[in-house]
């Protein structure tokens, strides 16, 4: 049984313990969870109970077992899926009566960034739609702020040519473009809009987004790209399984302005040079535990989570070490007291090198100009060395697409580069292989299949 090395802190365990029993006497697989994991809920603490996750629990039991055993699927108003991008899609009901509880928080967060209800406004939902959850919440989300002003909302589903064609023709009735999605598919409508000259920096365009980290040289660069500032790109922090977790304030993103020139004070603050996703909680309505490292979430909705495993890294950051932190860097800035935030680093696929290290390098490197931004890549240990066999897809026209032996010798040199600027405690030696675009293997529901 594993137990909390760090946790949320003052939760209020009643409500997750009264959580943990409903699950256990309505939802069948949870009983069996626990009675496989020799688990009686009367004789150990809430913090004691086993973990759940996508191996032990939602692939194994079927849909039906996890909702209330007086429910049907037949009961709830629209049927999601993960992306599926890693694994087998995993069906998620959708309630209604908590579906709407979730839109004024997010017409909320939309205001105190962007003046979201009181700007003639268009939303552009860019994630997959279909099935996927992330697309099509945000989607039925947004819509409610039509209720309080005068907003439009389009939903291109990550297909980078329509969404210019709209957002051309559309900008110049509104006073601001707010694009929420993934940011692969934010970063090619973007720069297939400056390919074809149409200048999105006069757009108004601004940017949320979720589903990844990304570098500060991401963010600056797009900043750019857009006309704007950093201040007009924020995140917010979800998963398939437990919904919307925790959006980034104007104070975290005060600090992670502070934070884009400066490496040091990325490192103090998060342990790593490169940017995590950095977000607030509503720790009543979502609790966030950090179990080994991992984000562990408990959460009553229609299919109710206990002890929740997501595999996302992470940790809580709490507000009097912000302060510190920064008075040791000198930066004359107060960061409002009492606040614990909670850091996401990526999903632990178990590997030393993470797909956020890889997009860190990638940026540093500008690779952007000669490839795709999706990319392979496979990591094994010989005798104390990383060796990672990358495989990235050279754009038509670039130095990088011609005769095969000009090719082996720049990937032997640009290997040498990436080698270099990862950062692991173990030394590192990259195997790169040079594909043509037209072997991509694109999005998946919305998601680029990175591995």
């Amino acid at each position: 049984m594993q137990k909390i090395k760090k946790s949320s802190a003052k939760s209020n365990f009643s409500q997750v313990q009264a959580l943990a029993l409903q699950s256990a006497q309505k939802c069948s697989a949870y009983g069996k969870h626990l009675k496989t994991n020799k688990v009686n809920l009367k004789q150990v603490a809430f913090e004691e109970l086993p973990l759940c996750d996508k191996d032990n629990y939602t692939q194994k039991y079927p849909i039906e077992e996890r909702i209330h055993q007086d429910k049907s699927l037949a009961d709830f108003y629209m049927i999601c899926t993960s992306s599926g991008s890693t694994a087998e899609p995993t069906i998620w009901p959708r309630d209604y009566e908590y579906d709407r509880g979730l839109e004024p928080p997010h017409t909320k967060f939309l205001n105190e960034h962007f003046a979201f209800t009181q700007k003639k406004t268009l939303v552009v939902i860019a994630f997959g739609l279909g099935t996927t959850q992330a697309g099509m919440m945000h989607l039925k989300s947004s819509w409610e702020g039509s209720l309080h002003g005068q907003i439009s909302v389009i939903a291109p589903n990550g297909d980078a040519e329509q969404t210019v064609f709209l957002l051309n023709k559309l900008h110049h009735h509104y006073e601001q473009i707010i694009v929420i999605g993934y940011p692969p598919i934010i970063g090619d409508f973007i720069d297939l809009a400056s390919e074809k000259n149409l200048h999105p920096e006069k757009w108004q365009l601004k940017i949320v987004f979720a589903g990844e980290s990304v570098s500060p040289l991401w963010r600056k660069e797009m900043a750019k790209k857009i006309g704007g500032n950093s201040s007009d790109i924020v995140s917010f922090y979800g998963s398939t399984e437990a919904g919307m977790i925790g959006f980034e304030s104007r104070e975290i993103n005060q600090l992670i302005n502070y934070c884009l020139d400066n490496e040091d004070l990325r490192f103090d603050l998060f342990k790593t040079f490169n940017l995590p996703t950095l977000v607030e909680v509503n720790f009543d309505k979502k609790y966030v535990e950090i179990v080994d490292g991992e984000i562990v979430v408990t959460a009553d909705q229609a299919v109710p989570l206990v002890r929740y495993n997501l595999h996302d890294r992470g940790f809580i950051l709490e507000s009097k070490t912000i302060q510190q932190i920064l008075d040791h860097h000198q930066i004359d800035y107060t960061y409002p007291k009492n606040q614990r935030l909670l850091v996401i680093y990526g999903r632990n696929l178990s590997r030393q090198i993470s797909i956020e290290d890889m997009q860190n390098v990638f940026a540093i490197l500008d690779l952007s100009k000669y490839f795709h931004k999706e990319f392979q890549y496979q990591e094994k240990s010989n005798k104390g060395i990383i060796v990672l066999s990358l495989s990235l897809y050279a754009k038509e026209g670039t130095s990088w697409t011609g005769a095969k032996e000009k090719i082996k010798i720049l990937e032997v040199k640009l290997a040498k580069k990436i080698s270099k600027l990862i950062m692991s405690p173990h030394p590192v030696k990259v195997k790169i292989k040079v594909l043509d675009e037209t072997q991509r293997l694109g999005y998946k529901s919305g998601k680029l299949r990175y591995l």
